[in-house]
């Protein structure tokens, strides 16, 4: 059975070709010792799409020696080795920031370079392998700490971290381990987690590009080095091409609703985690005076539901629309009996406002289906494509994705193609056991049909 590591590089390269073909995309590395770039081979990456940074000599040889991808000694100075290829090279899809510790002081320095290389490439994935059992700053400075998430996410600092902390109590913890060994310390994960928050908002503001992500993962795993087992961390990004007014907020509210998974010595298992969410955008002092006189019962919930100031709007556009409706049909100043009904005038353009809702919204993509639905595309995919003799005729791709997704162009025939990726080769065993995991019982049935193609 794969180490948590290795099931976790696995998984980062599965994220990753839900957007780019393993075999298109440019990945790169610290190379430690080659664990990464063995599986790199399993997948059949190519040589030139795989980049080891390792500044230990020994180590440094030893990839050179044993593994065919290019290979540099300083992550610091990487962004200019790949500005020597081509500004047609000089993008990563997929780069994996592995620490033997965390994120912070030299780290960034050296890490920052590589960020503009991530955020301008097709993939923009990111993972950060962090360690648990290693000296970790915001321990020793939390008040420096807590005034900078004040900094950076205003009121919402304090919530942020009250929801990661209840998070992190949902972590499973051993109950049989032996009284000298120090047990989980959910509030010390949830301080080390949060500073990670920090110093990653931080790093990812002075950014050009956009930076909020459009999914984020992470692992909490026991990972084990020459039988000695430390408890890491990884976290896989992914990020979109748009920015946001409140893009820190954005960011942190993406982290905090992501989902989490842990594993000690076997498969990964989802954590079952407190529903969590903050306001990216704050209701205003001014706004909130007009809700207090247009609606004060709506102030009033307002109170304990977070509601996102465009919502707030829409809801209060809708609400005015329809006390108009309202006053028309009863009669001004009197009621509905004592005057002739009159034809509400505000319904007409209370109607086209829906239907001109309805037509604003997205088209939808290969991320809006369910767990259930995306399996349930790629079998039929699968299917349609045995068929044919193992391809898609003239037209057909293009008919299938107009008939399920009611468009077709090439950024969405990228992401099912690489959807279908998943299925096969080095993928097989996890995609098999994915349908296991969300199909439960009836899971036999749709392994019987894979089988099949």
């Amino acid at each position: 059975m794969e180490t948590t590591k290795e099931q976790v590089i696995r998984l980062f390269l599965t994220f990753l070709s839900r957007y780019v073909p393993i075999g298109q995309a440019q990945l790169a590395t610290l190379g430690g010792r080659g664990l990464e770039a063995k599986i790199w081979s399993e997948l059949q990456v190519p040589s030139e799409h795989g980049w080891l940074i390792e500044r230990n000599r020994e180590r440094a040889e030893n990839l050179i020696i044993n593994h065919r991808y290019g290979t540099h000694n300083q992550l610091r100075t990487f962004d200019r080795i790949l500005a020597g290829y081509g500004e047609d090279r000089a993008f990563i899809d997929a780069f994996h920031l592995d620490l033997c510790g965390t994120l912070c002081n030299t780290a960034i320095e050296n890490f920052s370079p590589i960020l503009p290389l991530v955020l301008k490439s097709t993939g923009r994935c990111l993972a950060i392998t962090v360690a648990d059992q290693r000296r970790n700053l915001v321990l020793e400075q939390w008040p420096n700490f807590r005034a900078r998430a004040k900094r950076l996410f205003g009121a919402q600092a304090s919530v942020l971290h009250e929801q990661i902390v209840a998070q992190q109590r949902c972590v499973p913890v051993r109950q049989d381990s032996p009284a000298f060994i120090k047990p989980f310390d959910s509030g010390k994960a949830a301080k080390r987690e949060f500073g990670l928050l920090i110093e990653l908002t931080e790093l990812l503001r002075t950014q050009q590009l956009p930076w909020i992500p459009v999914a984020v993962e992470r692992y909490i795993y026991v990972s084990r080095f020459r039988r000695r087992p430390f408890r890491m961390r990884t976290y896989l990004f992914r990020f979109g091409q748009q920015n946001s007014n409140s893009a820190e907020l954005a960011f942190s509210e993406a982290w905090i609703n992501s989902k989490m998974f842990f594993a000690n010595d076997e498969r990964f298992n989802e954590v079952k985690t407190p529903v969590a969410g903050i306001t990216a955008q704050p209701i205003t002092k001014g706004i909130q005076k007009t809700m207090e006189q247009q609606n004060p019962k709506l102030i009033d919930l307002s109170g304990y539901v977070a509601i996102p100031k465009g919502e707030y709007d829409q809801l209060l556009a809708d609400s005015q629309q329809l006390s108009a409706i309202r006053s028309a049909l009863a009669g001004v100043g009197g009621s509905a009996n004592s005057r002739p009904a009159v034809q509400p005038p505000s319904a007409p353009s209370l109607q086209t406002h829906i239907q001109g809702k309805r037509s604003r919204q997205p088209r939808k993509l290969w991320e809006d289906l369910n767990d259930r639905e995306q399996i349930e595309w790629q079998i039929k995919a699968l299917e349609l494509r045995a068929e044919n003799g193992g391809k898609f005729p003239n037209g057909t791709w293009q008919k299938l994705l107009k008939e399920d997704f009611g468009h077709y162009n090439e950024n969405l025939g990228r992401s099912l193609r690489s959807a279908l990726a998943r299925t096969s080769g080095g993928f097989r065993q996890m995609f098999e056991s994915r349908i296991q995991k969300i199909f439960g019982d009836d899971a036999k049935t749709y392994l019987e049909r894979l089988a099949q193609v």
